[in-house]
């Protein structure tokens, strides 16, 4: 079946791990030509369920070119539930370590407060745009059961702030999320941001995703459901059969 939502070209697997093996085998291929042609690759990768694709990844695709960092975190003391720390205990992360991959690493260091962790990050992002300027920022994207994707959350009664805190032309924010997400501290890539990455490869699985996925292919304002946002991306959306199960 051929399917698209926006820009998005629809990837459909029987399950799960068909799925996770699926973009990751495009994402390798992503990588591997980047590497070839010597083009310099900025990576940012989803937390949670998507970090199961990357156990499918190839060492083929890491070099010195490519730069690896999460997009975005959870602000969390003891590093327990940050995104960057968790990605520090994957297989993959070692492997780029010894291909030769470059890290932004945004694991809280002792004393530093939300604001500052967002300083950091945003420096760090705009500090490879710049060193990187004929480079390209790709990235796994997922899709939460509540519509969010990156760190932004809905604020569907409140649009301009919403607006102004995630579309005002910072990259990274950090805000509250109390009473939307288990993680109410948050730093988090902007729709900004966003619309400055080149390829988007998003993981949506499972059958809690169905009625979410439902929702992607209609038009719903973006405070009220952020992932809106991915269709304006150029990229892929995989999917398993569960997402289309009503």
């Amino acid at each position: 079946m051929n399917e698209s939502v926006g820009n998005l070209k629809v990837f459909i697997q029987k399950t799960k791990e068909e799925t996770a093996k699926k973009l990751a085998e495009d994402l390798n291929n992503y990588l591997v030509d980047a590497k070839n042609s010597n083009k310099n690759i900025l990576l940012l990768l989803s937390g949670g369920s998507a970090f199961s694709v990357l156990d499918y990844v190839s060492s083929d695709s890491f070099s010195h070119n490519l730069t690896i960092s999460v997009l975005d975190e959870r602000y969390d003391k003891t590093n327990k539930n940050n995104n960057f720390s968790q990605l520090t205990k994957t297989d993959f992360y070692y492997r780029a370590k010894d291909g030769g991959c470059s890290f932004i690493n945004t694991t809280i260091k002792s004393n530093q407060t939300k604001e500052s962790l967002a300083y950091f990050f945003e420096k760090e992002l705009m500090l490879w745009m710049e060193n990187n300027s004929d480079g390209e920022i790709i990235s796994v994207v997922g899709i939460g059961e509540d519509g969010h994707t990156s760190g932004i959350m809905p604020f569907p009664e409140e649009k301009e702030y919403f607006k102004e805190l995630f579309d005002g032309g910072k990259w990274v924010v950090e805000y509250s999320a109390s009473g939307k997400n288990q993680f109410p501290d948050r730093i988090t890539t902007t729709i900004t941001f966003l619309k400055r990455i080149k390829t988007v490869f998003c993981f949506v699985v499972g059958s809690n995703k169905a009625d979410v996925y439902t929702k992607l292919k209609t038009e719903i304002s973006l405070n009220k459901m952020p992932a809106q946002i991915v269709k304006e991306l150029n990229g892929f959306i995989y999917i398993d059969e569960s997402v289309l199960k009503e």
